[in-house]
């Protein structure tokens, strides 16, 4: 919901109603002005201008990795993910022997 405007938070479809550009076009006013290509075409212009700007938001928060961690774990320090039988995903947990 953090792209939806407030006032738009309770329509039927809310994402209808996240500005795509500057000229606050919206997947609701295009479907009712545009054609489906200019429709998806502003959609995914809207899709990778905010997928990299959430990579660069994400690029200047990361921290320098922490090299204890290549100690611990399985290969290479990582710590695994499963499914158990109920289809839930659970981290193994490296043993501290």
């Amino acid at each position: 919901m953090k792209f939806v405007p407030y006032a738009c938070r309770w329509e039927t479809v809310p994402c209808h109603h996240i500005r795509l550009n500057e000229a606050h076009e919206t997947i609701d006013s295009l479907c009712r002005t545009a054609t489906q290509e200019e429709l998806e075409a502003a959609l995914r212009e809207w899709l990778h201008a905010t997928i990299e700007a959430l990579e660069d938001d994400q690029v200047q928060t990361r921290e320098p990795p922490d090299r204890s961690a290549a100690t611990k774990g399985g290969p290479n320090g990582s710590i695994g993910c499963n499914a158990n039988p109920e289809g839930n995903l659970t981290q193994e947990h490296p043993s501290d022997d």
